[in-house]
C-alpha cells in the first residue's frame, strides 16, 4: 500500500512486483523471476533492518528460507519466538536458532554456537554473521561466526569466544591461521583484564595495559 511520497518513488522507480519464485527465494535468482521491490526490501532490511516490528518477523523466515526451510539443517519450526524488544527477536527450531536483530539482520545459530552465544551474551552483542567453515588450515581445520563484540570459533579444540580487546590482538596477530592458532579455553576475566589461552600461545589484555601475547619457551 502506497501511503507516503517516499514509496511512490520507489515504485515509480520500481514498478516491478516480485512474483511467487522469487518471493520463496528471497536471498536468490531464480529462473524467470521478477525482483523489482524485493531486492529493495531485502537490500533495505539486511542494511538497516526492518520499518517496523512486525518486520522482524518476516527476515526471519527469510533466513529459516534461505537455510533450507523444514528440509534445511534447522529442521522443524518452534511454536514459539522470543521478542525481547522491537529491534531484536529470536526462533527456535530442531537443530538451531535464528537471532534477529535490527542493526545486523537475521543468522542462524548451531546448538553448540547457541550454548556459548547464551553464556557471553552481554559481551557478544548481536549474531553478525553466518556460520563459515575453515578447511586448509596450517593449525587444523575448524569454523567460526562473527558477532557484534566478538567470534566463536570451534576447532579440534572445542567451542570458545574470543571478544573485545583478544579479538583484535587475535586478529592482528593473523587469527586462527596465525602463530597462535585456535583458542583452546574460554576467557578467564579479573578485574578489567581477561587472559585466554590458545594452541601455541596465552593472550592477556584489557583496556589499562593494553594486550600483551605470551608464546614459546615463556610459556612454561
Amino acid at each position: 500500500n502506497i501511503r507516503n511520497n517516499a514509496t511512490a518513488a520507489l515504485y515509480n522507480y520500481t514498478p516491478y512486483t516480485p512474483n511467487a519464485a522469487a518471493l520463496d527465494n528471497l536471498y536468490a535468482a531464480v529462473p524467470c523471476g521478477s525482483y523489482g521491490n524485493r531486492n529493495f526490501w531485502v537490500f533495505y532490511t539486511t542494511w538497516f533492518g526492518p520499518s517496523t516490528s512486525e518486520v522482524g518477523q518476516l527476515v526471519v523466515d527469510a533466513r529459516y528460507a534461505a537455510e533450507g526451510g523444514p528440509a534445511g539443517w534447522l529442521g522443524a519450526a518452534g511454536a514459539s519466538t522470543c521478542v525481547t524488544s522491537s529491534s531484536a527477536r529470536s526462533q527456535r527450531f530442531a537443530k538451531g536458532v535464528i537471532y534477529w536483530d535490527r542493526g545486523f539482520g537475521a543468522w542462524a545459530l548451531t546448538p553448540e554456537y547457541d550454548a556459548v552465544y547464551r553464556t557471553n551474551l552481554g559481551v557478544l552483542g548481536a549474531v553478525a554473521s553466518g556460520y563459515i567453515q575453515v578447511t586448509g588450515n596450517p593449525n587444523g581445520n575448524g569454523s567460526g561466526q562473527q558477532f557484534q563484540n566478538g567470534t566463536i570459533y570451534t576447532s579440534a579444540s572445542g567451542t570458545f569466544a574470543v571478544f573485545l580487546d583478544i579479538r583484535a590482538e587475535y586478529s592482528r596477530r593473523g587469527s586462527n591461521p596465525g602463530p597462535l592458532g585456535w583458542p583452546t579455553s574460554a576467557a578467564v576475566c579479573e578485574a578489567q583484564d581477561c587472559t585466554q589461552a590458545f594452541q601455541y600461545g596465552v593472550i592477556s589484555a584489557g583496556p589499562i595495559r593494553g594486550a600483551r601475547v605470551v608464546t614459546g619457551p615463556y610459556l612454561s
